[in-house]
C-alpha cells in the first residue's frame, strides 16, 4: 500500500510535466514494482567482416582497441545477472555478431530461458548464412535487423567496404523460404549519395518478407572515412523523395520509421538531461571488453545490486520532480537512438 500511494501521489504530479518525465516515472515505477524495463545490447565479439564507410570500422587506429570474443561461461554470467530484467535483448550493436555465431545462438537461447519477451540480432548479413538463420529462429529469434545503405549493387558495395550485394540477396531468399520467418527490419542510413536511389527501396523488397523500414539521417557516431554529415542533401529532397517513399512502404503494410522534416534538421542537438538520464537507466551494453576501469562487470554484478550501490530509485525521484530538463552539454555526441 505505501509504495502504491506514493505512485499515485507522484504520478498526478508528473501528469502535469509530462514528456520525458513520464518515461522516468514509467521506469521508477517499474523498478518499484519488479517489472521489466531494461534494453540489454550485447556484442558478442569485437570485430566485423566490413569496413563501412559511416562506421567507427572504417577507422584503423579505434578498430585496433577493439578485440575480444564473449565465451559461453561469460554469456551464462550476464543472463543470469539482467535478463531477468529484461524487455528486449538485441545481439549486435556496432560490430558483427555472425562472427562469433556459436555465441549468438547461445544468448538467444539464454535469452528464451530467461523469458525475454523480444530477441532480435543485428547484422550485415553478409556471413549469415541459411544454416545460421535456421538455427536461430529454431532457438527463438524474434527479428532480424539488416543493414542496407545503397539499393543498387554499386552504390551498397561503394558504402558498405568488404560487402558482396549477392549475399545480401542470398540472405533475403534465405528468410523468403522460412515456414515462419522473423520480423525483418531494414537499416538504412541515409547521406547524400545514396538519398537519390532511396526511391526504388519499396520495388527492391516487394517480394521479400520484410517488416519494418528504418530510415536514418547519417550521424557521427565516431570517426569514420565517410566524413559529410550535413543534413541539407535530404533536407532538399524530403518533399520529392523521402516522403513518398515512405508512403509507398507503408502502402505495402510495411512498418516505417523516418524523423519527419523538422525532427531531422535538429537530429545533431544534443539530448536533454532527462532524455540522456532516461537512456542511461534502460540502455546497458555488453561485450568482452565489460569489465575494464570504471565500467561494472555484469558478469559478476546483480542488475539490483548495482541498483541499490547507485541509488537509482532515489536518482529517478529526484530527476522527476526537481531536476529542469536542460540541455545536455556534457554530451560529445547524440543519442544512441534517434528519437522517431
Amino acid at each position: 500500500m505505501k509504495w502504491n500511494s506514493l505512485l499515485q501521489k507522484t504520478a498526478r504530479k508528473v501528469s502535469r510535466k509530462g514528456g520525458e518525465r513520464l518515461k522516468l516515472f514509467s521506469v521508477w515505477g517499474a523498478h518499484l514494482m519488479g517489472q521489466r524495463y531494461i534494453g540489454v545490447f550485447i556484442d558478442p565479439i569485437l570485430a566485423c567482416n566490413l569496413r563501412c564507410q559511416m562506421c567507427y570500422f572504417s577507422d584503423h587506429a579505434y578498430r585496433a582497441t577493439l578485440q575480444g570474443r564473449l565465451t559461453a561461461e561469460d554469456c551464462d554470467q550476464f543472463a543470469a545477472n539482467l535478463f531477468p530484467y529484461a524487455l528486449r535483448l538485441q545481439i549486435g550493436c556496432g560490430a558483427e555478431p555472425s562472427l562469433a555465431p556459436d555465441m549468438v545462438i547461445r544468448l538467444i537461447q539464454l535469452g528464451r530461458q530467461y523469458k525475454v519477451p523480444f530477441i532480435s540480432v543485428v547484422t550485415n548479413g553478409n556471413l549469415f548464412t541459411s544454416d545460421i538463420l535456421q538455427e536461430a529462429v529454431t532457438a527463438g529469434l524474434n527479428e532480424l535487423i539488416l543493414s542496407l545503405h545503397g539499393v543498387r549493387k554499386e552504390t551498397y558495395e561503394s558504402l558498405m567496404v568488404g560487402a558482396k550485394w549477392e549475399r545480401f540477396i542470398s540472405l533475403l531468399e534465405s528468410l523468403k523460404k522460412l515456414n515462419n520467418p522473423p520480423a525483418v527490419r531494414l537499416n538504412y542510413t541515409m547521406n547524400k549519395d545514396n538519398i537519390t536511389e532511396l526511391s526504388a527501396l519499396p520495388d527492391l523488397i516487394r517480394d521479400y518478407p520484410i517488416t519494418t523500414v528504418q530510415l536514418r539521417p547519417i550521424q557521427k557516431i565516431g570517426e569514420s572515412a565517410y566524413q559529410d554529415f550535413s543534413m541539407k542533401p535530404l533536407l532538399d529532397v524530403y518533399d520529392e523523395i523521402i516522403e513518398p517513399t515512405v508512403r509507398r512502404l507503408r502502402t505495402t503494410g510495411i512498418e516505417v520509421f523516418c524523423p519527419d522534416k523538422k525532427k531531422m534538421s535538429v537530429t545533431a542537438t544534443p539530448p536533454r538531461h532527462l532524455a540522456k538520464l532516461f537512456e542511461e537507466v534502460t540502455y546497458y551494453y555488453l561485450s568482452p571488453q565489460s569489465n575494464g576501469p570504471g565500467i561494472v562487470d555484469f558478469r559478476k554484478v546483480s542488475f539490483l545490486d548495482y541498483t541499490r550501490k547507485t541509488h537509482l530509485t532515489k536518482k529517478l525521484f529526484h530527476a522527476i520532480l526537481l531536476e529542469k530538463n536542460t540541455l545536455s552539454v556534457k554530451a560529445l555526441h547524440t543519442t544512441k537512438k534517434l528519437n522517431y
